[in-house]
């Protein structure tokens, strides 16, 4: 059911937590490949439920682990280009934190130098 919110949170939830497991388990290629398809699968929830809080934060938070993944492998552009994306979800997702969590992008975006 891949026009079902639920199915769809569900399944981005689930590479999500792949991907903070394989983090976790020194498996940055793994990690990252998770992230990219939680991160995906978030945007597809943006237009599913467009007035959803949650999903902005979810998905900058998948990006945010990817760039760390592609960090991680040596892929500075890569990393660079996805920690940018990053910022600009947590930047719309808005929030307390979200100012923080912008310039922790920036700052690991202008660190990866291709």
């Amino acid at each position: 059911r891949p026009d079902d919110p639920e199915v769809v949170r569900g399944v981005a939830r689930l590479f999500q937590r792949h991907g903070e497991a394989s983090e976790a388990a020194s498996d940055p290629a793994a990690s990252e490949q998770a992230y990219a398809k939680a991160a995906d699968l978030y945007r597809r929830l943006l237009t599913l439920t467009p007035g959803d809080a949650d999903v902005p934060k979810e998905l900058a938070a998948s990006l945010y682990g990817r760039a760390q993944g592609l960090e991680s492998v040596a892929r500075w552009a890569d990393a660079r280009r996805v920690f940018g994306e990053a910022a600009e979800a947590y930047r719309a997702a808005g929030g307390p934190r979200a100012a923080v969590s912008v310039a922790r992008c920036r700052y690991h975006e202008a660190n990866n130098l291709a």
